[in-house]
């Protein structure tokens, strides 16, 4: 038999779980002077990283770093959760400090078919590889709505 102490504290952990996933993304939207909305969602990694998601009329992902990223960096190894390492291609950003996927619908659609933790390894520059992690479950109903398109 649970006492009220210990069932108190189950219920403090259930909540505090479901609040945590509820927040997972930083959501916002914007209309520019032509009334086009465009989307964005951030997750924050486990250090300084950032996986955004934007979109106006084509989505783009890319993971915002820190660090300067090697100038040869032409994918990037992603592991969802405890699944199978998986190959994205990847373009360098023009301030070498960004990565942009190649082909953002699979990505996006990788997110919304394995919520839960995404890992992303990259080189920085002169560096060994580095792994960012993000808290990719809920994925914005308004994002979602955009891989049907």
């Amino acid at each position: 038999m649970k006492t009220p102490l210990q069932l108190g504290m189950l219920i403090t952990l259930l909540t505090g779980v479901a609040f945590a996933q509820s927040t997972t993304w930083e959501y916002s939207t914007k209309k520019n002077l032509e009334g086009k909305t465009s989307d964005s969602a951030i997750a924050l990694s486990n250090d300084s990283a950032s996986l955004v998601i934007r979109c106006q009329n084509a989505c783009e992902v890319y993971v915002a770093l820190d660090d300067t990223i090697a100038a040869d960096q032409a994918s990037v190894r992603v592991k969802f959760n405890d699944g199978p390492l998986r190959t994205f291609a990847v373009n360098r950003g023009e301030g070498s400090d960004s990565l942009f996927f190649k082909a953002p619908m699979s990505i996006i659609k990788a997110i919304r078919d394995n919520g839960g933790y995404m890992k992303v390894e990259y080189r920085p520059y002169e560096r060994t590889a580095t792994v960012a992690t993000f808290g990719v479950w809920n994925l914005p109903p308004a994002i979602l709505a955009r891989i049907s398109k």
